[in-house]
């Protein structure tokens, strides 16, 4: 019952209008309740803000929706970065409240990765422009590691309820993420050693992430092979093909936008995505002589392998497109 409310919801979410004094009123009270303050009480155990949604969710989610959605408040926190005050506003209320509605395993899933990803461009968007305090920088890392973490903990949900190729394919998009941001990282100009101490201790992040993700990765590979089960493994082959088809016509259709774009970080030129597309293709026809020859692990790990690379061009390529390098 609760999903045949959820969009009547939003419907009457975007009916609503609040004057100017109601949203200036809304704002001040969230920004109020996330600043920290120190208590004369003794230190206790108390539950999570965000409990209500859960205890009380058929009265109190109709609300939380019309407080976020209906105000100019989300929209103006959506841009913001780890250096501005609504960015608070942004990862600790508006993101929450989209990925409780968001129902389905798969989608939470993938949308846990994109706020990864999310969090590792505002940092590189921050760092052409400006240079992170240092409480900004801690709070950021701490939000990071948090959403990495949290993306981690819902593939292995995914395992659990036995969604094998899907946390598969949703692995492989977190570790394409992950391993673009070591290209990113290394174009991005540091002003000082203070600024290239940031980047390092985020690229730190970073890698420690590659390493776990690598070890879920490897443990689904293994579940799948191991289980001896012809259709599950068919299936983890048929989704790893589709996701390279899609991303071949991603990349295709961004290479042009992206490379005609006279300021950005000169990620990769059309020799190298060329280049990383013809060697990309050998692998798949090794990976389909090896279907051939019916050994289908083989097949499944090369396939594996290159839905990461082709994930991590397109992550290049989209940071291509959407992050400039300020003039000097």
């Amino acid at each position: 019952m609760e999903k045949d409310f959820e969009p009547q919801f939003k419907k009457l979410s975007e009916t609503i209008n609040l004057s100017k004094n109601e949203k200036d009123f809304h704002r001040s009270e969230i920004i109020k309740f996330m600043e920290p303050r120190l208590s004369p009480y003794t230190p206790k155990t108390i539950a999570s803000p965000f409990n209500f949604l859960f205890k009380n969710h058929f009265i109190m989610t109709p609300l939380v929706i019309i407080l976020v959605f209906s105000t100019s408040l989300s929209i103006s926190a959506e841009s913001s970065l780890p250096n501005s005050y609504l960015y608070q506003v942004k990862t600790k209320v508006t993101e929450p409240v989209q990925v409780f509605l968001t129902t389905n395993p798969k989608a939470k899933a993938q949308l846990k990765v994109a706020l990864v990803e999310k969090r590792l461009q505002e940092f590189s968007q921050v760092t052409l422009t400006d240079i992170l305090e240092t409480k900004e920088k801690d709070l950021f890392i701490k939000q990071l590691s948090f959403q990495v973490k949290d993306a981690h903990k819902e593939i292995e949900h995914l395992i659990e309820v036995d969604r094998n190729s899907e946390a598969l394919e949703t692995t492989n998009n977190l570790q394409s993420v992950l391993s673009a941001q070591d290209t990113i990282f290394k174009k991005i100009p540091a002003e000082d050693s203070e600024e290239e101490a940031s980047k390092d201790e985020i690229a730190n992040v970073v890698d420690d992430s590659i390493k776990t993700t690598n070890t879920i990765e490897n443990k689904i590979t293994e579940d799948i092979q191991t289980e001896n089960n012809t259709t599950k493994t068919g299936q983890a082959i048929d989704d790893q093909k589709r996701g390279i088809a899609t991303s071949l016509e991603n990349i295709e259709k961004i290479k042009q936008d992206s490379l005609q774009n006279p300021k950005n970080l000169d990620l990769v030129d059309e020799k190298n995505i060329n280049y990383k597309i013809s060697g990309i293709k050998l692998e798949i026809e090794k990976a389909d002589k090896k279907l051939n020859e019916g050994d289908k692990e083989q097949a499944l790990l090369l396939l594996n392998q290159i839905n990461q690379d082709l994930g991590e061009l397109e992550v290049l390529l989209h940071a291509e497109k959407t992050t400039d390098v300020p003039a000097n």
